[in-house]
């Protein structure tokens, strides 16, 4: 037998024994360190996270409900104007918005001819026959007028009844800095034939377009 194996006792074996699962047993307890350390983190975030996604649906959908009894109350027939003759047939109504989309992207302004009013005076709906009627906040506009559904006929001897209806578009301007428009399309309103919204669709836009009332949710005037 060599000689350095007398020098080997059992304390030595235990020692190298316990040498040779030292490292494996700090790789072991490293990792289990990591992995609570990241159960313990991520487990909390995801229940925020979830949270806050409760709460933006919440509150999309409480604006959505606002919207629903707002549209439910705002959209009546409004009343015959005292100048009836004033008031552009539905065709005519679009294409008079056409052209003020086509000046609002030539200048970046609204025509002169535009009444710009606030958001309660453009809910309350007392329009004049022949007058356009502004709504601006920030990259969205909407515009409105009263428009005769049953447009005279030429060479009908007695000319019906007008039919009116309110008249909304919808003005926005993309990233882009073009300014698109949408007909607003409300249940009762004139049929929008081109390019239409509904109020429903976006939520957080008209919320802010909508009366002080209508977005504590009491409805339109």
């Amino acid at each position: 037998m060599a000689q350095w194996e007398w020098l080997v006792t059992e304390g030595h074996v235990r020692a190298a024994r316990w040498r040779n699962i030292a490292l494996p047993v700090a790789i072991v307890g490293v990792a289990a360190i990591l992995v609570g350390t990241f159960f313990s983190n991520a487990l909390p975030s995801a229940a925020l996270s979830s949270q806050v996604a409760d709460s933006k649906a919440a509150h999309v959908n409480a604006q959505r409900a606002n919207i629903i009894a707002f549209v439910r109350r705002i959209d009546r027939p409004p009343e015959i104007p005292e100048n009836p003759e004033a008031l552009p047939a539905l065709a005519d109504g679009s294409a008079r918005f056409a052209e003020v989309l086509t000046t609002l992207n030539e200048s970046g302004r609204l025509p002169r001819e535009i009444e710009t009013v606030n958001r309660e005076a453009f809910w309350e709906g007392r329009w004049q026959a022949g007058t356009i009627y502004g709504l601006r906040q920030d990259r969205t506009i909407l515009i409105g007028q009263l428009v005769n559904l049953a447009w005279p006929d030429p060479d009908a001897e007695t000319p019906p009844e007008p039919i009116v209806l309110r008249q909304i578009t919808l003005l926005r301007r993309g990233v882009d800095r073009e300014w698109r428009a949408y007909c607003l399309a409300m249940p009762d309103g004139p049929p929008c034939g081109r390019a239409e919204i509904y109020p429903l669709d976006i939520p957080r836009t008209m919320h802010g377009l909508m009366p002080r009332s209508a977005r504590r949710g009491e409805g339109g005037t």
